[in-house]
């Protein structure tokens, strides 16, 4: 066992978000969103009617689409922010408000997907019966050691899930 000067190890690693950085990524892309629909009203204005009536409701609707996807992701792993998981070779503590203290061992859980391209960055998503939800580790709250911390909860999560463990792109 290797134990790294933060204090966690190869083989059991603590993953916490600070929940102010937490609450700001929430939201953070709010305003980029408004800033993109003034961008969408712009050629309204100032271009020839008939190439700006096309290139503004393409473009509010790729705004549209971006919008509804992030707010998907927003209610599906709201949880995560707020959730500390503690990933070792036997088995996974998950804390929060709506579980308390939920030990899972590796057999418990139904799949792990990891998906390596999304609005979070790296995601290890769990689902297990006693889940009320799927639940996501997430890469995209960076702070000091967790990439060298999610790293090492997707290698031991890999290893302990065998053949449920799937891998996707998107």
């Amino acid at each position: 066992m290797t134990v790294h000067a933060s204090g966690w190890s190869e083989t059991e690693v603590t993953i916490r978000y600070p929940r102010i950085r937490g609450i700001i990524t929430l939201v953070e892309v709010i305003p980029i969103f408004l800033l993109l629909f003034l961008f969408a009203v712009f050629p309204l204005l100032y271009l020839p009617r008939m190439w700006s009536e096309m290139g503004a409701y393409l473009f509010c609707g790729v705004l549209a689409v971006g919008a509804a996807w992030y707010l998907w992701f927003i209610v599906r792993n709201i949880e995560s922010v707020f959730t500390t998981f503690r990933v070792s070779q036997t088995q996974l503590i998950i804390e929060n408000s709506r579980y308390g203290v939920l030990t899972l061992n590796w057999g418990e859980l139904t799949r792990a997907t990891y998906t390596r391209i999304g609005i979070a960055g790296e995601t290890i998503t769990l689902e297990a019966p006693q889940l009320a939800k799927p639940i996501a580790i997430m890469s995209h709250l960076r702070t000091a050691g967790s990439t060298g911390r999610f790293v090492i909860a997707h290698r031991l999560i890999q290893r302990a899930m065998g053949d449920r463990w799937i891998e996707r792109w998107f």
